[in-house]
């Protein structure tokens, strides 16, 4: 929020700008650009060497699940065509199960 207040004024915003323009205003900003930045911050900061962009994707699309996004939207905003390549993004923690209930929690076969 504080970069697209500091990087777009209400008035000059429009719906087709790029929220992370490239140095053409036209084009958004190259992807290999995120990659290269991603390595310098992470190498400054000493961070592990196996962090990567494709690493915020997995910790995105996990969060967005844990906080009870449905798989269809994650899909989309990943910007898959098949849910079944989404759903190998989803890594199933245990936040994520706490609602799941047991069919052995649901009493059948009780005899009350």
């Amino acid at each position: 929020r504080e970069y697209f207040r500091s990087s777009f004024s209400p008035k000059s915003y429009k719906p087709n700008d790029w929220l992370f323009p490239g140095q053409n205003k036209n084009e958004h900003i190259h992807v290999k650009t995120i990659k290269n930045t991603l390595i310098k911050l992470r190498n400054r900061l000493q961070l592990d060497k196996n962090i990567s962009a494709h690493t915020l994707r997995h910790c995105f699309a996990t969060h967005a699940l844990e906080n009870g996004v449905d798989p269809v939207f994650i899909q989309q905003m990943l910007g898959h065509k098949r849910i079944q390549t989404t759903m190998t993004y989803l890594h199933m923690t245990s936040k994520s199960l706490m609602g799941v209930k047991s069919p052995l929690d649901t009493g059948y076969g009780d005899t009350k």
